[in-house]
């Protein structure tokens, strides 16, 4: 296991491991013990046993793509409003992806500064848990939350998103950056916790839209609306 201390809010204490079965299951083990401190997040080269919706396994070839969890605390939420927890999560992932390869927004509502790739693709939102490349899913989300008093205190936010496996099971409607844009995302860039990696990319992309859902004076106002509008 490697730490790593950054200076934002999340990702300010990251543990990185090689290996790990689950990286849900960890914080959530951890979490139990009062080890960790909202804000944690947990990533690893290598997730043998993760999990998605529904109880169905998340399948990831070793040293090729992100599995991240992130510990944060939404005890302004209440249970009934904890679908917009979702949405920003889902809009993180999103922001993610359209910053890492070159996007036609599907509603064409947006305009985003290339990165990568040359030819341009489709990217959506399943809500409220998949994010879809050309309609092949390209990452997904776990959020699973702790309740009390009618309240969201704390949750887990479990991520995987395909950056460079090139071969999935013919059963799974997948794809990966690496598939959709012909870029080569391999090497170390991929699975650490570096701010330029793409697991540090897509922590900072959470912490974006963690901020402004805190910053809304209410979940079901007007502007956290549009900031989760359907894309």
């Amino acid at each position: 296991m490697r730490n790593f201390n950054n200076t934002v809010f999340i990702g300010k204490v990251w543990q990185h491991f090689d290996n790990l079965p689950s990286t849900n299951e960890f914080l959530s083990n951890s979490r139990e013990n009062a080890k960790i401190t909202e804000g944690v997040v947990v990533s690893t080269f290598n997730q043998t046993d993760g999990r998605g919706q529904m109880g169905n396994r998340w399948l990831s070839e070793p040293y090729q793509n992100i599995a991240v969890s992130i510990l944060l605390q939404p005890s302004f939420l209440h249970i009934s409003e904890q679908f917009h927890l979702n949405k920003a999560m889902a809009l993180a992932v999103y922001d993610f992806i359209l910053g890492e390869i070159r996007i036609e927004d599907k509603n064409n509502k947006y305009d985003f500064v290339p990165t990568h790739a040359q030819t341009t693709h489709q990217v959506h939102v399943k809500w409220a848990n998949d994010v879809l490349i050309n309609d092949k899913k390209v990452a997904g989300i776990l959020i699973q939350n702790t309740v009390s008093n009618n309240t969201l205190q704390s949750c887990i936010i479990g991520i995987g998103v395909n950056i460079n496996q090139l071969h999935f099971d013919e059963n799974l409607n997948a794809t990966s950056l690496t598939l959709a844009t012909s870029e080569d995302f391999i090497g170390e860039r991929a699975g650490t916790a570096a701010a330029s990696s793409p697991a540090g990319l897509l922590s900072c992309r959470v912490a974006s839209r963690w901020t402004v859902l805190r910053l809304t004076e209410t979940p079901t106002s007007n502007s956290a609306l549009r900031m989760a509008s359907s894309v």
